[in-house]
């Protein structure tokens, strides 16, 4: 369940707990046909972790073989398996680690999961590049044919966030699910108005509905407010200060957005708008961007996960409760409840891959 926060509840659940259990007979669709074994041990990592014992099965065939699985890397199988003459150390010696590590780089080079220390650079990798042997023509980095890479983000300003990325990439194409009304641009360049207005006529402009709360608390402070004061002022203060008091993560960032970009900011959301494709046309764009929620029960050869989604690295179970450690910065740790969905949002948006699936390195 990934939209338990509108109120969603798991239907089946709350029916067999209505019914005598010896009357249920209960069956698992456990094998995937979309995936192979690389991205179903992301997947399985990640039901363990949820305290499932019926593992994943991806059951998805090589590309040119319709019968033959797809192998994973010989050195990243369980050394049990293996003859007593190629069995990998699990703990190899110093002298060693240098060279198996050189080893596991060229025989994951291809493979399926992918870790991403540097998401520019991934990006970067599947970015068009100009075709000398045709002038204005863009063609993929990667491969010969045209190659789309699906950018999957927990929330909408991260995929503002991404489409900025990409604003620098000459010819890249972006298709956006939902459509870029789905960023609430305009509720961004609002803000952005509220930072930089000049007189009270450029706070009056402010359409939307929740910024214009704010954009009233700041023409009173005008009207009261002297010549000093209002140079001392801090225009976003308020709604800083209300985004952090309720914990709203997406204003945080679109407030972030604002700072960072300051008076470039019209500039590439107009260029983000020219560089969108109808979506009647998602697929011809070079990059796909999304939020997870809205690609629920697709499934796209190339997906990237962005760096806003759970840490699950350092999650513990408790029971049926899930908790983060965390530090208070004084050398001292502590614990934070962590909603178990965010951690089905994470297994949609890593399962959503078939063929290759970049992850963020702290996953």
């Amino acid at each position: 369940e990934i939209y338990s926060f509108m109120g969603a509840r798991d239907a089946m659940r709350a029916a067999v707990a209505r019914v005598d259990k010896s009357k249920v007979t209960e069956r698992r669709l456990s094998r995937s046909f979309r995936f192979g074994r690389e991205i179903a041990a992301v997947a399985n990592s990640l039901l363990r972790l949820k305290g499932e014992t019926a593992p994943v099965l991806g059951a998805a065939r090589e590309a040119g073989d319709a019968r033959t699985p797809r192998r994973p890397p010989p050195l990243l199988e369980r050394s049990e398996t293996r003859s007593a003459d190629e069995t990998v150390p699990l703990e190899p010696s110093s002298e060693t680690i240098d060279a198996l590590c050189e080893a596991v780089r060229a025989e994951t080079a291809a493979g399926a999961v992918k870790m991403v220390a540097n998401t520019y650079a991934a990006l970067k990798a599947h970015a068009p590049a100009r075709d000398p042997s045709e002038k204005g023509r863009y063609v993929s980095r990667r491969f010969e044919r045209r190659s789309q890479l699906v950018v999957l983000c927990r929330s909408n300003a991260s995929v503002f966030e991404a489409a900025e990325m990409i604003h620098g990439f000459p010819g890249a194409t972006l298709g956006i699910v939902g459509g870029t009304q789905s960023l609430r641009l305009e509720q961004l360049m609002d803000v952005y108005r509220l930072a930089t207005y000049a007189c009270e006529e450029d706070l009056l402009e402010i359409s939307d509905k929740y910024v214009a709360t704010f954009a009233k608390k700041e023409l009173a402070f005008l009207q009261a407010a002297s010549e000093e004061e209002r140079r001392a002022r801090d225009r976003l203060g308020i709604l800083r200060r209300q985004s952090q008091l309720s914990d709203d993560k997406e204003m945080q960032m679109k407030l972030g957005i604002v700072a960072r970009l300051g008076s470039n900011l019209p500039g590439i959301v107009d260029d983000m708008i020219k560089r969108c494709v109808d979506p009647k046309r998602h697929e011809s764009a070079h990059f796909l961007l999304s939020t997870a929620h809205k690609v629920k029960g697709l499934e796209y050869p190339s997906v990237l996960l962005w760096h806003d989604f759970v840490d699950v690295g350092g999650i513990r179970r408790r029971g049926a409760r899930y908790f983060a450690e965390t530090n208070d910065g004084f050398g001292g740790t502590g614990s934070e409840e962590v909603d178990s969905d965010e951690i089905n949002l994470l297994y949609v948006a890593a399962t959503r891959a078939k063929r290759e699936l970049f992850l963020p390195d702290f996953v």
